[in-house]
């Protein structure tokens, strides 16, 4: 470690000048806009990174209601009002929906778990 002599002609012993400090600064406010430029690059890559990622935990599923009975056992007046039959769709759509038999299948699977 050298010593210097610094404004007043007095030596400093410091890994670190003022002088030093000064020119740094100096040198990122005058190029300011590199540093902009680079963080904006750097956002937009990790956001398109993000929006093209795989989602490796999504789930997709379908479920086939079927009726009590079948359209073709159905008799000519019954296929007139053949929509008749929603009330009980739309019941089993409830309650695959409700809350119950999701807290119920989570309980059952143990998926609350944390290590």
């Amino acid at each position: 470690m050298t010593s210097t002599p610094n404004a007043l002609g007095k030596t400093s012993n410091a890994l670190i000048d003022a002088r030093d400090i000064k020119r740094s600064i100096n040198l990122v406010v005058k190029n300011w806009y590199w540093f902009v430029l680079f963080i904006a690059m750097g956002v937009s890559a990790g956001l398109v990174f993000l929006y093209n990622a795989t989602k490796f935990y999504g789930a997709n599923s379908t479920i086939l209601l079927k009726s009590k009975e079948s359209m073709l056992d159905m008799s000519t007046e019954a296929k007139n009002s053949a929509f008749e039959n929603k009330p009980d769709i739309s019941n089993e759509i409830l309650i695959l929906s409700s809350r119950k038999l999701t807290n119920d299948a989570i309980e059952k699977l143990e998926v609350d778990v944390s290590y």
